[in-house]
């Protein structure tokens, strides 16, 4: 996820709660120009990831990366596939025997069985219409 900053943040950040570390991971720093109320100062951009795991955290940065990255891609797939299924469910009465499903609606329900095979998906999601 993009997040903004006012300062420059660190790669990796573990804070300890409890019996937990909450573990911060950040990748793609950019330095960025922030504008408020007429006047400029400089921010910055990250790719952030986090997770929480048992307190004391032992693993390197890369590993950390690499964890959140695949927790995030699967909780962003989830969500987009219940979406999905949602969707589909508002469109399954038309697949029943005594009906005749028009094309446009064939056309929808397969665009959207399709969604996890687009290009940017779960990040970027091209819904369609009905």
């Amino acid at each position: 996820m993009k997040t903004h900053y006012t300062q420059k943040p660190n790669k990796m950040e573990i804070i300890n709660i409890d019996d937990k570390d909450l573990i911060y991971v950040r990748e793609n720093i950019e330095e960025e120009t922030i504008s408020t109320e007429g006047s400029e100062t400089t921010g910055y951009i990250a790719d952030e990831y986090y997770m929480t795991l048992p307190h004391p955290a032992t693993g390197s940065y890369e590993e950390y990366l690499s964890s959140a990255k695949s927790m995030e891609i699967e909780s962003l797939s989830s969500i987009a596939r219940e979406r999905r299924d949602k969707l589909l469910s508002e469109t399954d009465y038309l697949a029943l025997s005594d009906q005749t499903m028009p094309e446009n609606v064939k056309s929808y329900r397969q665009a959207l069985r399709d969604i996890p095979e687009q290009s940017g998906f779960p990040y970027e999601i091209n819904w369609p219409q009905l």
